[in-house]
C-alpha cells in the first residue's frame, strides 16, 4: 500500500522512512515544502529554499529532500552542513521498492560528499596563558568547543569567524579568523587569568563593624557648665560686708567710754558721751554688714550648688534683700 511519495520516491510500509513513523500527513507536508523549496532556488532565493528543503527533508527524510538540501547548503558556502546531509543520505537503509530517482540522488550524494570535504576548512586553536589547573573556555561563533577536544582541529565552512576565550571569571580575549576554502590555520590566543581575590584578613585583624542600620551615633558633648550669677554676687556681698564689719568693729571698740564715765551707758555732756553715740552706732553697722557678708557667703554656696543644673522650667531666681536689722534672699528654686 502506497503512502506518498515525493519527486517520485515512494513511501511504503516496511521501508526505512515509514519505519520512522512518517504518516500521510508528513509526507504531504514534505512533498508541498519541497515543492516551494525549487521554486524559491529557481528564483534566486537560496536562503528561502534552504528553509524549506530543511522542512521537507525532515518530515520525509528521503534522498532526493536530502540531495536538494545539501546542494543548497553547497551552492551557500556552507560545505560542512552539505557534507553531513550527503553522509546521512548514505547511512539510510534502501527501501526495497526505492525507484530510480531515489537511487540517482544517493549516487549523486556520495559525489557532492567529496567534493564538499576538499571545500571544508580547518581551524586549531592554541590557548595559552591559562594558570596550572585552570581550564580555558573556547568558543568558535557562538558555539563552545568542549573542554576534551580544545586541542583538536575544528572544521568549519570558509568565511569569517569569531573565537572568544577565557579562563574562570578572567576578561575574554577576542579573535577575528577568515577562512579561505580547504584552507588550514592554526592560531594563538592568550587568556589573562582571573583577578587574584584580596587576601583574607588574619583573625587577630579581624574587627566586626556595626551594620549600616546599626551605627552608633557619638556621644554628645558634655553640657556646658555655666557659674550662677549667684556665685560672683555672694562673693562681693561677703567680702564687702566683712570689710565693713571689721571697720566699724574697731571704730565702735575704739570709741567706746572710759570706765566709770559712763554709768549705765549714761554719760555727761562733752566727749563720753560723744564716744557712746558714734560707739553704738558702729556696732550696729558692724552687726548688719556681717550679717550682710553671711548672706553673701550663703548666696556663693547655693550659686556653685546649682551652677550647670539645667532646669527645664525656666531656671532658679533668687533675690537677696536686706532690711533693717535683716537681710537674706528669697526666690523659687
Amino acid at each position: 500500500m502506497c503512502l506518498g511519495g515525493i519527486g517520485g520516491v515512494t513511501l511504503v510500509p516496511g521501508d526505512a522512512y515509514a519505519q520512522k513513523g512518517h504518516s500521510a500527513s508528513d509526507v504531504e507536508g514534505a512533498r508541498e515544502a519541497f515543492k516551494e523549496g525549487k521554486r524559491l532556488k529557481e528564483a534566486g532565493d537560496l536562503k528561502g529554499a534552504l528553509e524549506k528543503f530543511k522542512a521537507a527533508h525532515a518530515l520525509g527524510r528521503t534522498p532526493v529532500t536530502g540531495i536538494e538540501l545539501a546542494r543548497t547548503y553547497a551552492e551557500l558556502k556552507q560545505p560542512v552542513e552539505g557534507r553531513e546531509i550527503c553522509l546521512d543520505i548514505a547511512r539510510t537503509a534502501v527501501a526495497p521498492q526505492e525507484t530510480q530517482k531515489s537511487q540517482d540522488a544517493r549516487r549523486d550524494a556520495s559525489t557532492l560528499a567529496e567534493e564538499l570535504k576538499a571545500k571544508i576548512a580547518s581551524l586549531t586553536v592554541h590557548v595559552k596563558g591559562a594558570p596550572l589547573g585552570m581550564d580555558p573556555t573556547v568558543s568558535i561563533d557562538g558555539a563552545e568547543v568542549p573542554t576534551a577536544a580544545l586541542a583538536e582541529v575544528r572544521k568549519l565552512n570558509p568565511g569569517a569567524h569569531t573565537v572568544l576565550a577565557h579562563v574562570s571569571t578572567g576578561p575574554e580575549t577576542k579573535t577575528d579568523v577568515t577562512l579561505k576554502e580547504g584552507e588550514s590555520q592554526t592560531i594563538e590566543v592568550v587568556v589573562k587569568p582571573p583577578p587574584t581575590p584580596p587576601p583574607l584578613p588574619s583573625a587577630s585583624a579581624t574587627t566586626i563593624a556595626p551594620p549600616p542600620s546599626a551605627t552608633v551615633a557619638p556621644p554628645p558633648p558634655p553640657p556646658e557648665k555655666k557659674t550662677s550669677a549667684l556665685v560672683p554676687l555672694g562673693i562681693g556681698l561677703a567680702a564687702t560686708g566683712v570689710a565693713v564689719g571689721s571697720i566699724s568693729g574697731l571704730v565702735a571698740i575704739g570709741n567706746q567710754p572710759k570706765d566709770g564715765e559712763c554709768p549705765n551707758n549714761k554719760c555727761p555732756p562733752g566727749k563720753p558721751q560723744d564716744h557712746l553715740h558714734t560707739s553704738q552706732t558702729a556696732g550696729t553697722v558692724s552687726t548688719v554688714a556681717w550679717i550682710i557678708g553671711g548672706v553673701g557667703v550663703g548666696l556663693a554656696i547655693t550659686g556653685f550648688v546649682i551652677s550647670g543644673k539645667d532646669n527645664k522650667q525656666g531656671g532658679t531666681k533668687i533675690e537677696p534683700y536686706v532690711g533693717l536689722g535683716a537681710a537674706g534672699v528669697h526666690g523659687t528654686f
